[in-house]
Parts: C-alpha cells; structure tokens; sequence
C-alpha cells in the first residue's frame, strides 16, 4: 500500500497474505508488472490508507468494474 498511486510514495501499510478489502476509487499510476501481468490501474483502500495495484486485487478485470475515478 502507497500514499499516492506512485511506485516512489511512502509505503502506508504491508497487509498480511491476502486481505479482504473495500475499494472506493481507482486512479492510474506507475506501471507495475508481475507474473506476466502488466497494469497501471490503482485501487484506493482507505482502511490500510493508501493505494495497491489492481494486480493484487483478485478480479480478472485490469480496472476494477463499478469503481469510480479518484
């Protein structure tokens, strides 16, 4: 979890394994790649108080459906 949707802002929070969590926007960021997965899409999780890549969010989606811009 970040401050801002950057790859270079201030770690908030390191959840624990996968974590159950509310999303309440998304933005675009720093591209970030994994496991033969490339995206630049961020979900705001207010309650860990920053930003996670829509890649280590468990939805096949790249920007997550329903949510609105931050």
């Amino acid at each position: 979890m970040r401050a801002e949707s950057r790859l270079d802002a201030a770690v908030t929070a390191v959840p624990p394994g996968p974590t159950r969590v509310t999303v309440t926007c998304r933005a675009r960021g720093d591209t970030v790649s994994t496991a033969g997965h490339v995206n630049d899409a961020r979900a705001f999780v207010p309650a860990l108080g920053g930003y996670v890549s829509d890649i280590f969010i468990d939805d096949p989606a790249a920007w997550l459906p329903g949510v609105r811009e931050c």
